[in-house]
């Protein structure tokens, strides 16, 4: 009985202690996933002159990503499928900044690249009617995963949308162009 009795006292500290990691690391990955853009934010003050570069364009991490994707957030009785045949409501309130999991091959995942020997490069992403958050995580995505060195400019193709502001907004952005 006793010795039962122990088994059952070791089983449950152990299944307490597993519960225990398994939510201290998922509070580690949840503060993995914040959006760092939005985090690291000045106040408009002076210093809000240091984060503009010499031709007027900012850097992605200060663009109001917010006030740029509420200019086309659908209303109460709006169909979130209609536009864009996905989900617009769900698509804008996702971080411009997320993880994204590796779904590459291994074999590509373990090729290494010498980045001083790669020409810089231009990234051309074309659009039409786009939803205006999953087109700011497009461009996000590449400036954030890519070596700033590497990229020399996002083209934003514009191939006729109704709303024109939609990639012309995002010109403000550091290394993003428009072609209408």
């Amino acid at each position: 009985m006793w010795r039962k009795l122990k088994y059952l006292i070791l089983i449950s500290f152990i299944w307490i202690g597993g519960v225990c990691y398994f939510v201290l690391k998922r509070w580690e990955n949840d503060k993995d996933t914040e959006n760092h853009a939005l985090r690291l934010k000045y106040p408009p003050s002076g210093s809000s002159l240091m984060r503009q570069f010499t031709d007027g364009q900012v850097s992605w991490k200060y663009f109001d990503e917010k006030a740029y994707i509420s200019k086309s957030q659908l209303g109460a009785s709006a169909d979130a499928y209609e536009r864009n045949k996905f989900n617009q409501q769900a698509s804008d309130a996702l971080p411009s900044n997320r993880v994204i999991p590796d779904t590459r091959n291994p074999q590509c995942a373990n090729q290494r690249f010498d980045e001083q020997d790669l020409p810089p490069t231009s990234v051309i992403i074309t659009f039409h009617n786009e939803a205006r958050s999953a087109l700011l995580r497009t461009v996000v995505s590449v400036l954030n995963r890519s070596p700033p060195h590497l990229i020399q400019e996002i083209i934003l193709v514009d191939d006729f949308s109704d709303d024109p502001s939609d990639g012309q907004e995002l010109t403000s952005i550091q290394k993003v162009r428009i072609i209408r």
